[in-house]
């Protein structure tokens, strides 16, 4: 990477000012998630819009088939950070990302809303086939393992109730970033 395009990185995560050198991981695996479920999905449902925007403002001006995969938690992986303590160097930052995936039929209005259940088994499906995203140009630049989670209805509850807006049938994914195939 040339002293351009390295400062360029530096700057778009904001450590410039430091001398940081930070891959842009969380920005870069939501893309990266964010283009897995646009092109597998419209594959087979054209017209299907991927969004990633908080759970309040998701059908926002828009009606049809859609998926919004909204991040709301991040945390370090302490067993990753764990495994790299006797090395010498700083253990890179493991983290996992959570994103709630919520899907919107066609048949919003007054049917009985199955379809937002076909668009919601074809993410689960795309999800389980993925078993990487590609953060960079190649592995070697960084890449995220994507698998489904579990959390408890009273939990996903009051996540919808923080946004004020009625309950959704969702899914929970996570996404574990790991910074370069030799990790």
């Amino acid at each position: 990477m040339g002293d351009r395009a390295a400062a360029k990185q530096r700057r778009e995560v904001g450590c410039e000012s430091r001398g940081l050198t930070v891959p842009p991981s969380i920005a870069s695996a939501s893309k990266a998630l964010r283009l897995l479920l646009d092109r597998e999905l419209t594959k087979s449902m054209p017209g299907l819009k991927v969004t990633m925007t908080p759970l309040d403002k998701a059908r926002e001006g828009g009606t049809g088939r859609q998926v919004n995969a909204y991040l709301f938690d991040i945390h370090e992986d302490a067993g990753r950070r764990n495994a790299s303590l006797g090395s010498v160097s700083a253990p890179p930052l493991a983290l996992t990302l959570h994103y709630i995936v919520t899907a919107y039929g066609d048949d919003e209005e007054g049917s009985a809303g199955t379809d937002s259940h076909v668009v919601l088994e074809a993410v689960l499906s795309v999800l389980k086939s993925a078993p990487r995203l590609i953060l960079g140009q190649s592995a070697s630049d960084g890449f995220a393992t994507v698998s489904l989670s579990r959390m408890p209805i009273e939990d996903l509850c009051r996540l919808w109730t923080v946004f004020q807006t009625p309950y959704r049938l969702s899914v929970i994914c996570e996404v574990s970033i790991f910074h370069g195939e030799g990790e």
